[in-house]
């Protein structure tokens, strides 16, 4: 039996594969077996139905911190469009009109390391009407937050949390070293202990090796992270990336996929960088994605909600 062979029927039985059988996997060059076999393992642990997620960047620029792949860094100049918070009202006519074109989950998405009080006080505001006004699953990326101040969100309405590990603990450093991965990890416990969901994964074609990858993958598994979005890298000019290559279909697939073997009962969710697979999608589902983010991003272009909703319909037997 072949390694691939082995592993999917290691899985579907309920195993888990081990860090040294993910290297082995990786190093595979059958990429149509390998996908196969990661969809037979979504198929069989996936949700029920994919999640359609929307963000509206609330609060853009002006970052205190140096993400290297950023363009809301007051480390870079790129020239984005920068505005303070949004008002309720402003959020509340971005979810409402998502929410009419079939979206199921929103998300609230501030720049910054964290929230003063005033922010905090109206986002709790935001929360609360939103949560009375749609039907919304009401997600936040507020960067490094205190249990407290989860709570207060948690008990207005919010269920998800979104704060992404975005690379290896190794790699980290190489990327942002304005905060450390602990601040990140202890964010998530934080959310965690005050019973929101995770949604926590990151960023590929950085610039990192496939031992990285494997690193994340296993660190989201060890936190218990029930959603994992995988971005791919748009290169942002004037942002030190800004010349990065653009990582290849190949490597996207072989990396979903891995991550599908890693975590079999977790959601993962299709993130920035969509396009790579332009005319491919259905490949990306069967590599193991089982979610997508759909509408724009928060500095660079997306994809329409009811094209979005077509596509999932189209494909709905391995999504």
């Amino acid at each position: 039996m072949n390694t691939i062979s082995y592993l999917e029927s290691k899985v579907l039985n309920g195993g888990a594969i081990t860090f040294e059988e993910s290297i082995e996997l990786s190093k595979v060059d059958d990429i149509n077996s390998l996908l196969e076999a990661s969809l037979k393992i979504k198929l069989k642990f996936k949700p029920s139905s994919a999640c359609l997620c929307t963000v509206v960047n609330a609060k853009s620029g002006s970052c205190s911190e140096n993400c290297k792949y950023c363009a809301q860094s007051v480390y870079y100049s790129t020239g984005i469009e920068e505005f303070e918070l949004l008002s309720t009202e402003e959020i509340l006519k971005k979810a409402k009109y998502n929410e009419s074109k079939g979206a199921t989950s929103f998300s609230m998405v501030v720049s910054g390391k964290g929230l003063n009080y005033n922010e905090l006080e109206q986002l709790i505001d935001t929360v609360r009407t939103l949560k009375q006004e749609t039907k919304l699953e009401l997600c936040a990326s507020l960067g490094i937050m205190s249990y407290d101040k989860l709570v207060q969100l948690k008990e207005v309405g919010l269920s998800s949390y979104h704060h992404n590990l975005q690379t290896s603990r190794n790699y980290f450093n190489q990327i942002i070293n304005t905060h450390s991965y602990d601040d990140r990890i202890n964010t998530i416990k934080a959310a965690q202990e005050a019973g929101l969901k995770i949604c926590s994964g990151g960023i590929i074609g950085l610039g990192e090796t496939m031992m990285d990858r494997l690193d994340l993958a296993f660190q989201v598994k060890d936190l218990g992270i029930n959603c994992i979005p995988i971005n791919c890298l748009i290169p942002i000019k004037g942002t030190p990336l800004e010349n990065v290559q653009p990582i290849s279909k190949e490597d996207i697939l072989k990396t979903v996929a891995l991550f599908r073997f890693i975590n079999p009962n977790s959601n993962i969710l299709w993130a920035a960088g969509r396009d790579y697979l332009k005319g491919y999608e259905i490949l990306g589902f069967k590599a193991g994605f089982s979610a997508i983010i759909t509408g724009n991003m928060l500095t660079t272009g997306g994809h329409q909600i009811t094209e979005d909703l077509a596509m999932l319909n189209k494909l709905s037997s391995i999504v």
